[in-house]
């Protein structure tokens, strides 16, 4: 729902590479999350990713560094959870 042509322009880099290092990913994934709340879902759909695997080797560690955070923080695996970077939740 949320796949605009800037949210799709964002995360070019990492539709066109099937490997992409984890720093580069994890600030696309940040660029994309700055303006609005994704889902896992929402993001695999944008990068070209299989959901739970982004779930668990990205989209976990940006929040437990506190660069992301999350929609429902009192239900961390709520089905529908969203992310937002910190810096914009203000």
């Amino acid at each position: 729902p949320h796949l605009t042509p800037e949210l799709l322009s964002l995360a070019k880099p990492a539709r066109l590479k099937a490997r992409l290092p984890a720093a580069e990913m994890q600030s696309v994934v940040l660029s994309l999350c700055e303006n609005s709340w994704l889902t896992a879902k929402d993001l695999a759909a944008l990068l070209n990713r299989d959901a739970e695997n982004l779930q668990g080797r990205i989209l976990a560690g940006l929040v437990k560094k506190k660069l992301l955070v999350l929609r429902f923080p009192d239900v961390p695996n709520r089905p529908d959870q969203a992310y937002r970077t910190a810096a914009s939740n203000s």
